[in-house]
């Protein structure tokens, strides 16, 4: 057990650079341009944060440009701009999220080179001036199994001092565990996005506690939409800030789909570590994003695929043939009238582009048409909804593939299954109606929007969208002889199960905001078969997993599952032209009891002791 712990947590450590050294951009002696990445490597997928401090020693304004670009072999390419300014004498500090174009093929993962260049004042480099790279890793498990999506972990650097020399990246039975990178803990995010692209982060209680309450925030906001974070202790100490002991439940917390370990000693880490991150590599984002290939997913088939019209095209391209052909030069420029060809030609040329334009538009029309399912996660400690968004859209002809972004939001495209699946992650390619790899879409986004391959004509996409807000409302349960409950969510339900600290199943239809509505009984099959026909169905692999893994580690089993009656106040918004004809939206999160039950409770403990 101790040499397989010690083969498995070697994959979290890394010998090479530190983390967060600053990488200085070559310029003249007026301009003084640092890139600084908390990462030491790029993740697969997700977004880096990447800090840029720029200072203008001349006596006039600066301005510079950083734009970001990371390719994959044959999965297109993401890339970000960022505009910094700078007063005479003066300096800027600004931070880029730079966004990944998702790898879910090992292979390909060496193809995988994240690069930032600068263009304006005093830059003397041409091409890319600050570059990440992939962990280095040995790909050796078995083709086409779904261990060659392994996950990515960081540790902080006193971290791995703390655990040295630890040998091996790969089990003994030669199966790919995971891929790892260091982390500077000091320099760590401050938006969540910043660690999407983890499945784990492990750090000490010392450097937890040393980070500003915003790196706090926005690594909890992250645990809530899946990551993992380990915080280790040498001794046993009080649970961290903003940790309270009763939600601790034996060395861990759950923080909405994820999870928060509490490890202490080097025992606890070589007992319970190696389980912790055994277990990640069936949740980890790639892996599930891998498998919805391998798996049904409802949102493609109620969306359809891009047909061409064969018969239409071949009989386009008979007519015009024969009318610039043959009746052009036997009918309207025959014989002494050959020269009208000059004009002729051109104007059945144009006759015929605008022909075949009225067909597309007739046949396709402009826009298009969708399918997305939103599941949110109540966070009432943070009073913080976790949402998850998929959606798939089907266009026509587009006018326009500009949208805002919507702020603290992850966006990325993902695969859409083939009508033949292939066997094994070599298949999986970010596709287009038409078929083939999607080699030239360019995603490209700015601070506050988003436009290219996002969105192209006559074509199929899909996108996987995740972030966390703001939310205040919640579910009240009142227990007793006529159990009831009481919404506060900014929409109504159609449909409410909910189970009780009791195992006790209960059901609730039409629950609107505000009104006190009552609870009948229901079985756990029930909602089982509801689950399976309402939610299974309208939603892939990756958001049944993260569901199931919700019910599978909340704490008490005291939980809501409910399908919301006004999605689109749930959804976030992306391209305005897109109607989404089939708009679902679920909530699932745990529950609060009401305040007359609390006072209830307290009631006896109350009058005893006076």
């Amino acid at each position: 057990m101790k040499s397989r712990f010690y083969s498995l947590l070697a994959c979290l450590l890394t010998f090479s650079s530190h983390a967060g050294t600053p990488f200085k951009v070559p310029t003249d002696n007026a301009t003084d341009i640092q890139v600084q990445c908390w990462l030491q490597h790029c993740p697969p997928l997700g977004m880096v944060e990447v800090k840029i401090k720029a200072l203008n020693h001349s006596k006039a304004p600066a301005d510079w440009t950083a734009t970001s670009m990371d390719s994959t072999f044959g999965g297109g390419s993401m890339s970000a701009q960022l505009a910094l300014g700078a007063a005479a004498e003066s300096g800027v500090e600004k931070t880029l999220l730079v966004p990944l174009a998702p790898v879910l093929d090992m292979d390909q993962r060496y193809y995988k080179n994240l690069s930032v260049a600068f263009s304006g004042k005093g830059v003397n480099s041409i091409g890319a001036a600050f570059r990440l790279n992939t962990p280095t890793w040995s790909s050796t498990s078995p083709a086409g199994k779904p261990n060659d999506r392994v996950p990515i972990f960081a540790t902080s650097e006193t971290f791995g001092q703390k655990f040295p020399g630890l040998p091996g990246m790969v089990e003994a039975s030669g199966t790919q565990l995971c891929a790892s990178t260091l982390g500077d803990a000091v320099n760590a995010p401050t938006d969540w996005r910043g660690y999407s692209g983890l499945s784990q982060w492990w750090l000490t209680a010392l450097e937890w506690d040393a980070q500003s309450a915003q790196q706090r925030a926005a690594t909890l906001d992250w645990v809530a939409l899946g990551g993992r974070l380990v915080i280790y202790n040498d001794q046993p100490a009080p649970v961290p800030d903003p940790f309270r002991a009763d939600q601790v439940k034996g060395d861990a917390l759950t923080h909405g789909l994820g999870q928060v370990r509490f490890l202490t000693g080097a025992e606890a880490v070589q007992k319970d570590g190696a389980n912790f991150i055994i277990k990640a590599q069936t949740e980890t984002t790639e892996n599930l994003l891998g498998q919805m290939q391998e798996n049904a997913w409802g949102l493609p088939v109620l969306v359809g695929a891009v047909r061409l019209q064969s018969g239409l095209i071949f009989g386009f391209i008979l007519i015009f043939a024969l009318v610039v052909g043959p009746l052009n030069l036997f009918v309207f420029a025959s014989g002494t009238n050959r020269p009208r060809l000059f004009w002729t030609t051109p104007l059945i040329s144009l006759a015929g582009a605008g022909l075949l334009g009225a067909l597309m538009i007739v046949q396709d029309g402009f826009g298009g048409t969708g399918a997305r399912t939103t599941l949110a996660v109540l966070v009432p400690q943070d009073n913080k909804m976790a949402v998850i968004q998929e959606q798939v859209a089907r266009t026509g002809i587009l006018l326009g593939g500009r949208f805002s972004k919507v702020e603290g939001m992850w966006m990325m495209p993902v695969p859409v299954p083939d009508s033949a699946p292939s066997n094994g992650p070599r298949g999986l390619r970010i596709r287009t109606s038409m078929g083939g790899g999607n080699r030239d879409r360019r995603y490209l986004e700015s601070e506050t929007e988003a436009w290219g391959g996002w969105f192209a004509s006559r074509s199929l996409q899909a996108h996987l969208l995740q972030g966390v807000k703001l939310n205040r409302g919640g579910i009240a349960f009142t227990a007793g002889e006529n159990p009831s409950i009481v919404s506060s969510l900014s929409t109504p339900l159609k449909t409410l199960y909910l189970r009780d600290d009791k195992d006790n199943y209960w059901l609730a239809q039409n629950v609107n905001t505000g009104v006190r509505t009552p609870l009948t009984k229901a079985a756990a099959k029930d909602f089982v078969d509801w689950k399976t026909k309402q939610f299974r169905k309208a939603s892939s692999h990756l958001m049944n997993e993260r569901a199931t893994q919700f019910h599978n580690q909340a704490n008490g089993n005291q939980w809501v599952f409910a399908e919301v009656g006004e999605p689109t106040k749930l959804a976030t918004p992306t391209l305005n032209s897109i109607a989404w004809l089939h708009d679902r939206a679920f909530v699932i999160g745990p529950y609060t009891v009401s305040e007359g039950q609390k006072a209830a409770a307290v009631e006896p403990a109350s009058s005893s002791s006076n």
